[in-house]
């Protein structure tokens, strides 16, 4: 804890280090194998990690044994929750016929079926391992397409780890906003590839015009998250996604759609959700059940490019692990129990958390904003709305942190204090623990009496 770590603090430091003796056993062990104990970048804790032995609905069961209600969900890849049935036993059925084939089988011909029919857009569609590999086959191909290289992004906006997309994110995400000199790019990367890229700000069409027109000659693609995901849970404002979409047919710009989160929203993603369609789209995580998966796809005439001519495709795609058959069976599973009825419950869910909150915020006087659309919220602490990431970054970070680390003590994971997500198998009673929790996690992280109403 620092310096400025308040003292109620130290009633959440005790009753986690009380908690966790077995999660701290094997964080030792960890740290002779890992650096610094994990296997991601981004899994921030405080003292050592969690360690989960299962999971089941949604909850998450720890190995010293606690129930910890998940609010990650997987980063939204789980809306049906943990292990749920119907994708288990079709896993369990794949199972029994081998795990790996190097050849083409009948239900990643479902799967695209299904992304096809819930967004039209999707005319074509080719699946990878990961949503960082879908990503970058869509610029990849976008580049294709128009025969230029650079490309646009939001900033703040999350795309993977490849190295197109490691300018701007992580610790470089502030140092690449307009203006700045500093590197804009994750060290091990190119400098050169921050050149390639142009910064957007998110929901401000008249700037994101002033700086696509400047370089629309130049430019492949605008990329964005529909709902700016990682950078806050940011929803677009009536009428930016629209118009983003006209600014690109003006200049023969390819628009990508990441919904890796968005898919979520609903059934044909955040493109039935506000009613724009994308050129190509990136997807995986709802749509692959919690196995590891992405997919691309889009207008049949930029995908043609993956098709062989003379032997060879324009866009070479390949990857030992594509389509694999216990992602395609899980996400055709997941897919299929998501009816207009899941999705409008989960955002009935979502509404009633967010108004819980700032209700428990502005009763508490706690600098709070609340944003977010159906199942995703995300809380920021600071007075005034959040419409992009340069308001995110007014939020308290601190602040934040401290609650989310009290948060955690009392069984409840909201990763960073800020982004939740929730599950089919979550009801009104879950979210009043959550804000009893919440209120407790207030008042140990000093947030409390600070501020006029919440946003």
């Amino acid at each position: 804890m620092s310096s400025s770590t308040p003292e109620s603090m130290q009633r959440a430091d005790q009753r986690f280090l009380d908690a966790t003796p077995r999660s701290k056993a094997l964080a030792g062990r960890a740290r002779e194998h890992l650096p610094n104990g994990v296997s991601r970048s981004g899994l921030v804790f405080s003292h050592y990690p969690l360690f989960i032995e299962r999971a089941k609905g949604q909850f998450l069961y720890d190995v010293d044994g606690r129930a910890i209600l998940d609010f990650a969900l997987a980063f939204s890849a789980l809306p049906l929750g943990h292990a749920n049935p119907k994708v288990l036993e079709a896993m369990r059925a794949q199972l029994d016929k081998g795990l790996a084939y190097g050849l083409m089988h009948e239900s990643e011909v479902e799967l695209a079926a299904l992304l096809h029919e819930r967004v039209p857009s999707m005319e074509r569609v080719r699946f990878t391992s990961s949503g960082t590999e879908a990503t970058m086959f869509a610029v990849r191909l976008a580049r294709a397409f128009t025969g230029r290289t650079r490309f646009a992004r939001m900033e703040g906006s999350y795309h993977g780890t490849h190295d197109m997309m490691c300018s701007g994110m992580g610790a470089s995400a502030a140092r690449a906003q307009p203006g700045t000199e500093d590197n804009p790019v994750s060290m091990g990367v190119p400098r050169w590839t921050a050149d390639e890229v142009e910064f957007l700000p998110f929901n401000d069409l008249e700037g994101c015009a002033l700086a696509i027109e400047a370089h629309a000659s130049e430019l492949a693609a605008v990329i964005t998250e529909p709902l700016l995901g990682a950078g806050g849970a940011i929803p677009p404002e009536p009428g930016f996604l629209e118009g983003l979409r006209e600014i690109c047919d003006r200049h023969g710009i390819v628009l990508i759609f990441d919904e890796m989160i968005s898919m979520g929203l609903s059934p044909g993603g955040a493109q039935q959700y506000y009613g724009v369609d994308a050129d190509l789209t990136a997807t995986g995580k709802s749509a692959g059940s919690g196995m590891p998966m992405g997919v691309f796809g889009g207008r049949a005439d930029i995908m043609a490019l993956c098709e062989p001519e003379d032997g060879q495709p324009a866009v070479l795609h390949t990857g030992s692990f594509n389509a694999h058959p216990l992602a395609m069976v899980a996400g055709v599973a997941q897919l299929e129990q998501l009816t207009p009825k899941e999705y409008s419950y989960l955002g009935e869910l979502g509404d009633y958390l967010r108004q819980r909150a700032r209700d428990l915020a502005a009763r508490r006087g706690v600098s709070l904003c609340v944003t977010g659309v159906q199942h995703i919220s995300a809380f920021h602490y600071t007075d005034g709305p959040v419409r992009n990431y340069r308001d995110r970054l007014r939020g308290d970070a601190d602040m934040a942190w401290r609650v989310g680390f009290s948060l955690l003590g009392q069984g409840y994971h909201v990763p960073g204090g800020s982004r939740t997500n929730l599950c089919t198998e979550m009801t009104q009673s879950d979210i009043d623990g959550f804000i009893t929790a919440l209120e407790t996690a207030f008042e140990e992280a000093g947030a409390t009496g600070r501020s006029g109403p919440a946003a």
